[in-house]
């Protein structure tokens, strides 16, 4: 495929509180693009709502479709308008929209797809911190769901990932330097 005339935007997927939020605000910051996070996107768009409200409300089907909704319209835009940092997430490359949307975005060079990764313990510490805002994706503890939760997903976020980036030291600052330099060394960047 032939490479986007714009620079591309950088999508940031990972597991629930492995940072992407905290990290790709830095990021944005650092490359002067705007910064998108969907699940704060997609919050506003159902009134201010926490997550595991609007899936007790509206459910996870609404949620999932809004997801996909929601990258196409960013990635679109930024297509049209200039390059983002965009945070997704957990859950949201599992909804196939949302894969194929990155996949074309991927191979027309209009997005670097970025993994962020953490061990389970420290997202789990990171969950234990606001707990009430992630939803439970197995009918349990959402905490004690990561381990298998992410062994479903990983497969498919290394497939759509060009670059993996640990997660797990430093502040967020050091990760979202990480987070470039990984970007720098992507074959075909610049």
């Amino acid at each position: 495929m032939e490479r986007s005339s714009t620079p591309p935007s950088i999508v940031l997927i990972g597991p629930r509180a492995v940072g992407k939020s905290a990290v790709g605000a830095v990021v944005a910051a650092r490359l002067g693009r705007p910064f998108v996070d969907l699940d704060r996107t997609l919050r506003a768009r159902f009134g201010g709502a926490t997550v595991a409200e609007i899936w007790a409300t509206h459910g996870e089907a609404r949620w999932r479709e809004a997801e996909a909704a929601g990258v196409t319209a960013v990635l679109d835009d930024a297509e049209r308008s200039g390059p983002v940092v965009f945070a997704l997430g957990g859950g949201a490359p599992m909804v196939e929209g949302v894969r194929r949307r990155l996949q074309v975005a991927r191979e027309r060079r209009e997005a670097i797809i970025v993994l962020l990764l953490a061990p389970v313990a420290l997202l789990a510490r990171r969950m234990r911190r606001n707990p009430e805002s992630r939803p439970s994706l197995t009918g349990g503890d959402p905490i004690d769901e990561i381990e298998g939760v992410l062994a479903r997903r990983l497969p498919i976020y290394r497939a759509l990932a060009e670059r993996e980036v640990m997660a797990e030291r430093g502040s967020r600052h050091a990760v979202a330097q990480a987070v470039l330099r990984a970007i720098e060394a992507r074959p075909g960047a610049g």
